[in-house]
């Protein structure tokens, strides 16, 4: 049986980009997954800072140099492989004879360690130290800290869904890990 033709991802150009929530898609016009624009007594940047300073005070005092980071990780994630782009536990199956990776829809060309990172920040939020699984070469620390604004982008919105608290769950594991990276 030949296997069905393989698409492109749907992309710009053919090249990684990042998720929507991360506001744009070229490095130079970057900006925090929570925009300044935004800031007032209730808004949204606002809430979610004061959730920041709760679960993590050091990210909320450390805030610019995170986001900076943030826009070195979506550069650091282009690339020409295939990512699967939402690689938790929940999207592996394990057989006894093979390991399966299963919802697809987020998959585009990037650089490997998109996946990596989002595996390990998994393993880092369930308590495992992810440090002996990450390889000396690559720009692990910048798209961990653009992996956590991602997720604490969505974990620290208002309300409290399964979805939310999943997000912040995974989220506080990735920055606890990115903390030990800096």
């Amino acid at each position: 049986m030949v296997p069905p033709r393989a698409r492109r991802p749907p992309t710009s150009g053919g090249s990684w980009r990042p998720p929507r929530t991360w506001r744009s898609r070229r490095p130079s016009d970057c900006r925090p997954s929570i925009p300044a624009s935004a800031a007032g007594p209730t808004s949204p940047r606002t809430r979610r800072v004061a959730g920041l300073r709760r679960h993590a005070p050091w990210a909320a005092e450390d805030l610019p140099r995170l986001v900076e980071l943030e826009r070195d990780g979506i550069e650091a994630a282009r690339g020409n492989s295939l990512v699967h782009g939402d690689l938790y536990p929940h999207n592996i199956l394990l057989t006894a004879q093979r390991v399966v990776f299963v919802d697809w829809p987020h998959a585009r060309l990037g650089a490997p360690v998109i996946d990596l990172v989002t595996f390990l920040s998994s393993v880092a939020a369930a308590g495992v130290d992810p440090e002996p699984y990450v390889p000396t070469d690559g720009a692990v620390t910048e798209v961990l800290a653009a992996h956590a604004g991602f997720l604490l982008a969505g974990g620290l919105a208002a309300g409290a869904t399964p979805i939310i608290e999943a997000k912040l769950h995974l989220g506080r594991g990735a920055l606890a890990w990115l903390e030990t990276r800096l």
